[in-house]
């Protein structure tokens, strides 16, 4: 009897070879970005928990924030604020309204599919800026009551608003505690008319976990629906 040996041929092994490190490649790609949002939502969480008790101690010492200005408008002016909240924040580094705390470029608004570049925070002399212990650089503007945070940090990531930057604000009822972003409104987050603000997404990202409104399902979530695209 003689038997027929069988083989692969080298074509057929190339070919095996290259399905096997597209699937590799596409593996690894998800993977990277599943942990780079779970770092990002981290970050913030913990960004958060050090800004919120830090204007808990402030308050506790200061009273209310529409307190701690000169003017009797209740909104006292980024310098005030800084001021008094600073020493809590435990910053790494502390650039006052000077530079260097920040990326030097203006950030990224996601509206929907586009970008809206707004203003450049590091050379904002109305903001005053810091780097906290964790490593994100946070940026007070008094007037307007907000809080702004980049997880990533200086000169890293995407710098746009609501995938690495976030806001928070005064809680405008008692002025004694501090909100993440602004409110509870999917559609203002990434919408598609001027008020839409991506700065709007830090809630979700906070109670949520994850960043699933800038993908393709975004139109399908809500706050009391659906929270995930995996839902």
């Amino acid at each position: 009897m003689k038997f027929i040996k069988k083989a692969f041929t080298l074509a057929e092994v190339v070919m095996v070879m290259g399905i096997i490190g597209i699937v590799a490649t596409l593996t690894v790609t998800n993977a990277t970005k599943s942990t780079d949002v779970a770092e990002k939502v981290a970050q913030l969480r913990r960004c958060d928990e050090i800004i919120s008790a830090a204007f808990a101690q402030a308050v506790g010492e200061y009273g209310p924030i529409n307190v701690w200005g000169v003017s009797t408008s209740g909104n006292p002016t980024s310098s005030e604020v800084w001021e008094i909240v600073s020493p809590y924040l435990k910053l790494q580094k502390n650039c006052g309204n000077g530079q260097g705390c920040w990326t030097n470029e203006k950030y990224g608004d996601i509206k929907k599919d586009t970008i809206r570049y707004r203003k450049n925070i590091n050379t904002d002399t109305d903001m005053y800026k810091g780097i906290l212990a964790n490593g994100a650089s946070i940026a007070v503007e008094g007037i307007g009551g907000a809080i702004y945070v980049d997880v990533n940090g200086k000169d890293k990531g995407t710098f746009r608003m609501g995938d690495d930057l976030f806001t928070f604000s005064y809680d405008r009822n008692d002025y004694t505690e501090i909100k993440p972003g602004h409110v509870t409104d999917m559609s203002r987050c990434i919408g598609d008319d001027e008020s839409s603000d991506s700065g709007y997404c830090t809630s979700w990202v906070i109670r949520f976990g994850n960043q699933d409104y800038l993908k393709s399902c975004r139109d399908e979530l809500s706050w009391n629906g659906k929270h995930s695209c995996k839902e």
